[in-house]
């Protein structure tokens, strides 16, 4: 089952991307609901290939702590922070979770449990997916702290898999 906007719905079939290997630059996946989603405007995918430099939105609803680490709160509510694009190669999206006074104001991390999530860009107005939260590589405290480095999945590189594998499944 998930939960989008409130309501929730059955899942009709996983589509793992053939080419995945964990850690790979291919870990993406969709799911197929069992009814359509209502009440809800999917957001569009990014298929620019400029990412680096730009600052993203990090979405997540999984555990969250300081950035100097300490005890993980787990309440499920869903959290943004901002971090700038470091680089865009192999299939990733690449951040580092700057300690104060560097970063941007809002700066943060994935934390555990936020796997899946999106980076959000944003371009005339209006926010695309620009990636899929992968993997994580522990901070001077750990995971989600400082000098952390968060790989997401480029969906710049997986548009027309996403399409097509959308488009066979109708």
């Amino acid at each position: 089952m998930v939960s989008i906007g409130g309501k929730t719905y059955g899942i009709r079939r996983v589509v793992v991307h053939p080419e995945w290997v964990e850690l790979g630059p291919h870990d993406i996946g969709l799911i197929q609901l069992s009814t359509p989603v209502t009440g809800v405007s999917p957001l569009p995918l990014y298929e620019g290939r400029d990412e680096a430099g730009q600052i993203a939105i990090l979405v997540g609803h999984g555990d969250t702590r300081s950035g100097k680490g300490g005890p993980w709160q787990q309440d499920g509510l869903v959290r943004g922070a901002t971090g700038k694009v470091e680089s865009s190669g192999g299939g990733h999206l690449v951040f580092r979770f700057h300690a104060p006074p560097d970063g941007t104001d809002l700066e943060g991390a994935p934390g555990r449990g936020d796997s899946g999530g999106p980076a959000l860009l944003e371009a005339g107005g209006r926010a695309f997916v620009a990636g899929v939260s992968s993997a994580g590589f522990d901070g001077s405290a750990g995971p989600g702290t400082y000098g952390a480095v968060d790989h997401f999945t480029r969906v710049s590189d997986h548009v027309e898999w996403i399409r097509e594998t959308i488009r066979t499944a109708k």
